[in-house]
């Protein structure tokens, strides 16, 4: 009786090896590229330094998209290039994956139309 006790909790635990939302849907998003444009700095007791990023990213060159992510734990600077995951059924929808470069020619458009942003 102990041992069917202890089992069956086992069981339903082991069985749920269902992927996380991020792993399940990676397939909906496509890299952008994009770039750093604004920071805004909280402090926090309980989670130290709260940061709230805006960003502009583009899947070509001739839309430009704003982003924000808010309470992020990523360390980064203005002005660096980040790679974005943008959702392919509705481009508005976008988080910051890492910093990094896709594309250096809408980069540099980024660069260009984000001084008019400010």
């Amino acid at each position: 009786m102990k041992f069917a006790v202890i089992l069956i909790p086992l069981l339903f635990f082991s069985c749920g090896n269902e992927k996380s939302k991020s792993e399940k849907n990676i397939k909906d998003f496509s890299k952008a590229q994009g770039l750093i444009t604004q920071i805004d700095t909280d402090f926090n007791y309980s989670k130290k330094f709260i940061r709230t990023y805006r960003y502009v990213y583009g899947v070509n060159s001739n839309e430009i998209f704003i982003g924000i992510e808010r309470n992020s734990n990523l360390v980064l600077n203005q002005n660096d290039p980040i790679i974005v995951l943008v959702n392919k059924a509705n481009l508005s929808q976008s988080f910051i994956s890492q910093r990094g470069t896709v594309d250096k020619i809408i980069l540099k458009e980024l660069k260009e139309k984000a001084k008019i942003v400010d």
